[in-house]
């Protein structure tokens, strides 16, 4: 109780210094969402008119995302365009291109820009190339926000995508029962904060009270209201597989590797190429990353340390001061838990390019 006590204070505190150290507010604002200002005659593809711009900034647009997404031969002529200015950038120095692409990604939602949510991807990623940042805003390019996938019937996050990528391109995949940075900025902590919405939504139903059943009804499913969303998991897997092509092969492009993901077919099997890559392509194994993950004793390496107690962070700040952790229930219902991230992976290869899930 005196552990959960003293890592609840520390969560607290965090909290509260993300909030005081936030970075400013978008620069524009209406009933329709935050948005960008722009001097240029138009707003990018994908955002629309709505709202002014403050009054210092008269007779600048005000653009907000379109709610409906951006189609993939959109986003894939975007990150062409950020691409082609990457190659440009003279001040790269060691970053490549396909680096400073998904950095941009990443800058406006998950970078060191104050607060403790950029502590924290500073921790996963390491700081941003602003210079580059500057670079891409002055040639008038404002950031895309949503995608509508190919195949599935959603709306993924393109900054989440290019962020959790980047940790992939910079550490690579955990081999076996382990975990690095990458799976935290990806899968695992989403896994991390399931964990907590089980706990929290366990006597809502009945059958809940198993873990399986729970992840059966709400893990990566379309309508999930949990942190572990069907939009999620594509975000991890894509994010997984193409961070890992380009790590291992610096001749790819990014542009390329979206190309062949969204308009090539490649999301197809996009599952299957997460669930072997990282899993190993069983349920068994599956469950089990994820249960060592989600419970296991870390390595004590400088990194694994760290890891561990953000993941107790995680699962506090989801669950609450006083929730059960993975270590405080039974073997076996931690266990059914597991299962149910292996038989939902599994069941996500087995059914995807079979047409258009409804």
């Amino acid at each position: 109780m005196q552990s959960k006590l003293f890592f609840s204070i520390i969560h607290l505190l965090s909290a509260i210094v993300g909030t005081c150290l936030a970075g400013p507010l978008p620069t524009c604002k209406s009933s329709y969402g935050n948005g960008v200002c722009t001097t240029q005659a138009g707003c990018n593809t994908g955002y629309t008119v709505k709202g002014d711009c403050p009054t210092s900034l008269a007779g600048n647009l005000c653009c907000i995302q379109a709610t409906h997404g951006v189609t993939p031969e959109e986003l894939v002529a975007y990150i062409g365009r950020v691409y082609d200015l990457a190659v440009k950038y003279p001040n790269k120095g060691s970053r490549t291109a396909n680096q400073l692409v998904m950095e941009w990604g990443r800058h406006s939602d998950y970078a060191d820009t104050g607060g403790f949510r950029g502590l924290e991807w500073r921790i996963l990623a390491g700081d941003i190339d602003t210079g580059f940042t500057d670079y891409v805003n002055n040639a008038g390019i404002i950031m895309l926000h949503t995608l509508k996938d190919p195949f599935y019937p959603i709306n993924t996050t393109i900054s989440h995508t290019l962020a959790a990528m980047n940790v992939v391109y910079l550490e690579g995949s955990a081999s076996g029962t382990d975990i690095n940075k990458a799976d935290v900025a990806g899968w695992g902590g989403d896994w991390w904060q399931f964990y907590g919405d089980w706990r929290n939504n366990m006597s809502i139903k009945e059958s809940w009270a198993n873990g399986a059943n729970y992840c059966a009804d709400n893990l990566a499913t379309a309508s999930s209201t949990t942190h572990f969303k069907l939009s999620d998991m594509v975000e991890d897997a894509d994010a997984y597989n193409i961070g890992l092509a380009l790590r291992n092969d610096h001749t790819l492009t990014i542009v390329n590797q979206l190309h062949d993901l969204l308009l090539d077919g490649g999301y197809k099997t996009r599952m299957a190429r997460f669930y072997k890559g990282r899993f190993g392509g069983t349920k068994q194994s599956a469950s089990a990353d994820a249960k060592f993950v989600l419970g296991g004793i870390y390595p004590p390496s400088l990194e694994h340390v760290t890891l561990a107690a953000g993941r107790l962070a995680v699962i506090l700040g989801i669950g609450g001061p006083f929730v059960q952790g993975p270590g405080d229930i039974s073997d076996s219902d931690l266990q059914s838990f597991c299962d149910g991230f292996g038989n939902t992976i599994a069941g996500l290869v087995a059914n995807e390019g079979k047409g258009i899930p409804s």
